[in-house]
């Protein structure tokens, strides 16, 4: 299975910034600070802040995967798509279609034991008469319950790491849970 890997990191500027969902990965049940909760990554292309030519910027964000009223996913999907979902709609809502929709993103920088990092603040849709640029990013709809047991090589490393310790992965690609690991290892976000 080939997988993305990211060689170095340099955290993209502060600020607001246009940009594009480029992934949705349903990444199974893990452990937040916030308790047991299924949870997924949502991943952003920064189409206007490129360091070179060869690779996009990219951002993610961790969030349980509910379209609950108070949930942030549900948040998010009302916030790029410009207006409030009802109940019914949130219920039917596939979060994939948010793949190719245009956003705008408040970064901040947090110092983490890796260094310091990108960390996405607001979502929000784009102002009316601003154009966001196409992402160069392939999109990538995965969830570990459906989808097979190979990761897009389009997902980080990371990411695949986390969603390859959920009981949903492991039991739909034949692995079954490990013993040793009733709940899988936390992972940052709500």
């Amino acid at each position: 299975m080939r997988r993305f890997q990211t060689t170095s990191y340099e955290p993209p500027p502060t600020g607001n910034h246009p940009a594009r969902v480029t992934s949705y990965v349903f990444l199974g049940t893990q452990t937040s600070e916030f308790g047991i909760r299924k949870q997924c990554w949502l991943e952003f292309e920064l189409v206007k802040v490129r360091p070179d030519d060869e690779t996009p910027t990219k951002v993610g964000r961790f969030c349980t995967a509910s379209m609950a009223k108070k949930a942030k996913l549900r948040e998010i999907v009302e916030s790029i798509q410009g207006q409030p979902l009802t109940d019914a709609e949130a219920r039917r809502f596939n979060v994939g279609t948010l793949l190719g929709k245009g956003c705008m993103l408040s970064i901040t920088h947090k110092e983490g034991e890796n260094g310091i990092r990108a960390k996405v603040g607001t979502i929000t849709s784009v102002p009316e008469g601003l154009e966001v640029p196409e992402a160069r990013t392939v999109t990538t709809d995965y969830d570990c319950e459906e989808d097979g047991p190979e990761i897009p090589g389009t997902v980080p490393e990371f990411i695949g790491d986390i969603l390859m310790r959920s009981p949903q992965w492991k039991e739909a690609n034949d692995r079954g849970p490990d013993p040793d690991d009733d709940i899988p290892p936390s992972v940052e976000g709500e």
